[in-house]
């Protein structure tokens, strides 16, 4: 908001006034003044990631037990964790959708995180391109955007969805009919495959924690993926179904709060229970 200047201006010079300026096109801005959301959100996460990254990048020295959610971290560079836990998923909201996606040839919404990073962007964008060669009625549906919008238009068909909690965030996840969880460095454990799997939505992933050819569509590099959708696509109905619920029943098994919750307190009281630092697909 702004409103036009009425009072006399002056130039001066030399301790003297000079001359008279004119007001004809002055404005005097008021607060608040308006900026670009995009660019100040941008801005706003950008910091707020940054202090994320050095308070974590600090809790290294500062904490004296460190425990990691994998154990593809233990022995790591600059880490001194000797146990893990595996992360646990809020099963209450991500809870399954009813049925399997139809995946109709022509109309598959293909869900990603949307993230800012390159080496976390760059594979799934790619896949989806590749993907689109032979089935060009996708849609890419990006959680949270985040990827730069010339990425994004390159890519072809897509949408935005940006949830405000973990209740829409769920939703999302059972909205897709296929997921795709894919990174440069897909080593340890990452949580939106586990969350699509709790939420019973078909997955194509790179090998992170908790992720089997049992409850997934696996690949070990981007480049698989087309073949990966195809054998997905292929797949008969009551083995696709059979899958989708073995993800479903693995999450609920092993990854729900209260069991990791009590894998936690149990190291925290260096009184380590029994089914502590279980590896992911053994039964309590």
């Amino acid at each position: 908001p702004a409103v036009a200047v009425a009072d006399t201006l002056k130039r001066g010079a030399d301790g003297r006034i000079a001359s008279t300026v004119p007001r004809d096109g002055l404005w005097r801005a008021q607060t608040p003044q308006g900026f670009r959301y995009a660019e100040i959100l941008a801005t706003k996460r950008n910091l707020g990631s940054r202090i994320g990254a050095a308070l974590a990048y600090l809790s290294y020295w500062l904490c004296r037990s460190q425990v990691v959610n994998s154990p593809h971290y233990l022995g790591y560079s600059g880490i001194s964790a000797t146990d893990f836990v595996p992360p646990g998923v809020d099963t209450a909201v991500f809870h399954p959708r009813q049925n399997g996606p139809e995946l109709r040839p022509g109309s598959i919404r293909i869900g990603i995180i949307g993230r800012s990073e390159p080496h976390k962007y760059r594979p799934v964008v790619d896949a989806f391109r590749a993907i689109r060669q032979h089935h060009p009625g996708c849609v890419l549906v990006v959680a949270y955007g985040n990827v730069p919008p010339h990425v994004l238009a390159g890519a072809g068909p897509h949408e935005i969805v940006v949830p405000r909690n973990d209740v829409e965030l769920a939703a999302f996840y059972r909205s897709c009919d296929v997921f795709l969880a894919l990174s440069e460095f897909a080593i340890g454990a990452f949580y939106p495959p586990l969350e699509a799997l709790a939420s019973g939505t078909p997955l194509i992933s790179n090998r992170f924690l908790h992720v089997t050819e049992e409850n997934s569509w696996v690949v070990d590099r981007p480049e698989q993926v087309p073949a990966a959708f195809d054998a997905l696509l292929a797949c008969p109905p009551e083995e696709r179904e059979a899958r989708r619920l073995r993800g479903i029943d693995d999450v609920a098994r092993q990854l729900p709060w209260p069991h990791v919750a009590r894998q936690l307190l149990a190291l925290a009281e260096r009184r380590p229970g029994p089914d502590v630092g279980i590896p992911f697909g053994e039964r309590p």
